[in-house]
């Protein structure tokens, strides 16, 4: 991607000269980033189907792109951060998620050994280790801890020696 920046006319342009999912690839943004883009500067764009007619040679209309004194001087970058004035959720998310990874990896490794273990999992731990729990493998190959405990499903592992 060479350009950034660019007028209401050349992302007019863009949009008329390619899909939305081709742009997106090109530009790295969102095709629904491109969409909102279009909709907050006032840019017409193809609507749904306008792709399939042009390729089967079915006369399309271009939507005219109305001057604005309002986005004269705006130059436009192409950017999902650009596309709406909040970050959304999910991508503040997975950015945090990213940063815990590669700067604090410790902090997402399980230990083997629970070392303050929840109520709820030490009541879990004494059923599967009672004799109740324990009477069940002979007639299933899984066991669950009884109603009122936290659930949990425990499969038998069976092994053939071949």
């Amino acid at each position: 991607m060479d350009k950034t920046e660019f007028t209401r006319q050349e992302i007019y342009d863009l949009v008329w000269s390619k899909p939305f999912s081709s742009l997106a690839k090109i530009y790295e943004i969102s095709d629904t980033g491109l969409r909102k883009i279009c909709n907050k500067y006032e840019i017409p764009f193809p609507k749904t189907g306008h792709w399939q007619k042009v390729q089967f040679g079915k006369k399309v209309e271009r939507e005219k792109l109305v001057l604005s004194d309002k986005w004269t001087e705006t130059k436009i970058t192409l950017s999902d951060r650009e596309a709406s004035e909040k970050d959304h959720y999910l991508t503040r998310l997975a950015r945090l998620t990213k940063v815990i990874e590669k700067e604090h990896p410790s902090l997402l490794e399980i230990p083997e050994r629970l070392t303050k273990p929840d109520s709820l999992i030490d009541q879990a731990k004494a059923y599967f280790n009672s004799k109740e729990s324990t009477s069940h493998w002979r007639y299933s190959s899984e066991v669950h801890t009884k109603s009122g405990l936290l659930s949990i499903a425990v499969a038998k592992i069976m092994c053939r020696a071949h």
